[in-house]
């Protein structure tokens, strides 16, 4: 994507936006086996049309002892760009990475922005009286109304159970 997390990161993607260095589809990497020593894959694999596929490019790709982030939607709603296909449990997350040793895993962001998101989406639809340009226009409208009570997350997505119901999980998984 176009956001450039550190200078040596080689920034992949399907269209040529700003900071992307390869131009590729997740599915067949142009990278020779055990090219890096870390790949971060966050919020991506629900685009794609076979996520095991791109997970397996990304460890392939992966030295041996490297780290592999990914970030995934679980109660996110549907955003397609252009396509949103499937989502993820933390469990679910892991068995994309299953061949790796799991580091880490938790909710990238909690319940409360799980649903927030959802009541935006919920409210634009009700007032958009089925006028879809309305509907998008007034989801962000309400995203930025609901914003600052994303801030209840910092407690709550660290409560048992918030898991069930994040908007997004993460796994950390160091490549045997």
């Amino acid at each position: 994507g176009p956001t450039k997390l550190h200078p040596n990161m080689v920034n992949v993607d399907l269209y040529p936006f700003l900071n992307v260095d390869i131009l590729s589809k997740g599915e067949a990497l142009p990278f020779y086996d055990a090219a890096f020593d870390g790949v971060v894959c966050d919020q991506v694999l629900e685009h794609v049309y076979d996520p095991d596929a791109v997970a397996r490019e990304i460890v392939r790709i992966t030295k041996p002892g490297g780290l592999i982030y990914v970030g995934v939607p679980f109660t996110y709603p549907l955003h397609p760009s252009p396509k949103d296909y499937i989502r993820w449990s933390q469990e679910g997350a892991r068995r994309l990475l299953s061949g790796c040793e799991i580091v880490e895993s938790g909710n990238a962001m909690g319940p409360t922005s799980g649903l927030l998101v959802t009541l935006a989406a919920w409210l634009s639809l009700v007032f958009s009286f089925g006028l879809t340009p309305l509907r998008k226009g007034l989801q962000y409208v309400f995203m930025l109304l609901l914003f600052p009570f994303k801030y209840l997350d910092l407690v709550f997505a660290h409560f048992p159970g918030a898991e069930t119901i994040a908007a997004t999980v993460y796994v950390v998984a160091r490549k045997r």
